[in-house]
C-alpha cells in the first residue's frame, strides 16, 4: 500500500539540473507510478552526513518546500556513525519548521552512542537501523519512553557482516522491550531481499508470533507520512489479517 523511498537528488543534479528540479522530477515519476499501481509513495530527501555539508542546508529547504507534496522528512544517512551532526542542525530545523520529521541512518556501523547523538543533535523521531541500542539499556529504555520508532532491516545487516547470522537479530529483544520497530528492505536492488523477505525471518527465524509481526505494521502505518486514507486501509488490514489467523 505504501512505500517511503529514501532520495539523493544531489546525486543526480550534476547532470540533470538543479536540486529543486531532480527533486520535482523524481516526485512527479513517483505520483504517476502511485496512481499506476495503488501504491502510494512518500519521499525521504536524504543528506549524505559524509559529504553534503555545504548543500546540507540547500537539500533542507527543497525538502521544506516540497513538505506534504511527495516528501514526507528529512533524512540524514551516512557510513561514518556517530557522524559530527551538530553540523546538521540548521538543517534538521529548517526541515522541522516545515513540519517534517527527522529520520537519522544511526546505530549499525556506530553504536548506541550514534543513537543518541541523532536524537540529541537533530531531535530525531524516528531512526534508520537502531539495532545497536540493544547494547545500552537506558537508551533502550528511552528509545521506548520516547517512542521512537526504529526502521530495522535484518537481510541488510546480516550481509554487510553486522550480524553474523538473521536468527541473533536483537530486534526482537528490542520489540519485547517496547520499541517501536519496522521491518525494511534497506536497498532491495543491490541485497536481493525485498520486505516479505524480512517478514520471512521475523517468522521463520525469530519465532515471533502473529500480534508480533502486525505490530511491525502497524508502527509503519503510525509513523510514516503516508496519508489517512492509507493508513486507515492499513490499519484495517492488519486487523483482519490477525482475525482471520486467529478464528477458530
Amino acid at each position: 500500500m505504501y512505500a517511503e523511498p529514501a532520495i539523493e537528488p544531489q546525486l543526480y543534479s550534476p547532470r540533470l539540473g538543479s536540486l529543486e528540479q531532480v527533486t520535482k522530477t523524481m516526485l512527479a515519476a513517483f505520483g504517476e507510478a502511485g496512481k499506476d499501481t495503488g501504491v502510494e509513495v512518500g519521499a525521504l530527501l536524504t543528506i549524505n552526513t559524509d559529504e553534503n555539508l555545504e548543500i546540507a542546508e540547500d537539500l533542507a529547504y527543497v525538502a521544506a518546500r516540497h513538505a506534504g507534496r511527495g516528501v514526507t522528512g528529512l533524512g540524514t544517512a551516512g557510513f561514518v556513525e556517530p557522524g559530527n551532526l551538530r553540523r546538521y542542525r540548521s538543517s534538521a530545523s529548517i526541515a522541522q519548521a516545515s513540519g517534517l520529521p527527522i529520520v537519522s541512518h544511526a546505530g549499525q556501523t556506530g553504536g548506541p552512542e550514534s543513537i543518541t547523538e541523532a536524537l540529541d543533535e537533530l531531535g530525531a523521531t524516528r531512526i534508520s537501523h537502531g539495532f545497536r541500542a540493544i547494547e545500552c539499556t537506558e537508551l533502550v529504555h528511552r528509545l521506548a519512553d520516547e517512542k521512537i520508532v526504529c526502521d530495522m532491516c535484518p537481510v541488510s545487516n546480516h550481509r554487510l557482516g553486522i550480524i553474523s547470522k538473521v536468527e541473533d537479530h536483537p530486534a526482537p529483544r528490542l520489540l519485547r522491550a517496547g520499541i517501536q520497530i519496522t521491518l525494511n528492505a534497506d536497498d532491495p536492488l543491490w541485497f536481493k531481499a525485498g520486505i516479505t523477505d524480512q517478514y520471512e525471518i521475523a517468522r521463520k527465524s525469530w519465532g515471533l508470533s502473529d500480534p508480533e509481526i502486525a505490530s511491525f505494521a502497524r508502527a509503519g502505518a503510525l509513523a510514516t507520512g503516508m496519508s489517512s486514507g492509507t493508513r486507515q486501509r492499513l490499519l484495517e488490514g492488519v486487523a483482519a489479517w490477525l482475525k482471520e489467523e486467529n478464528s477458530p
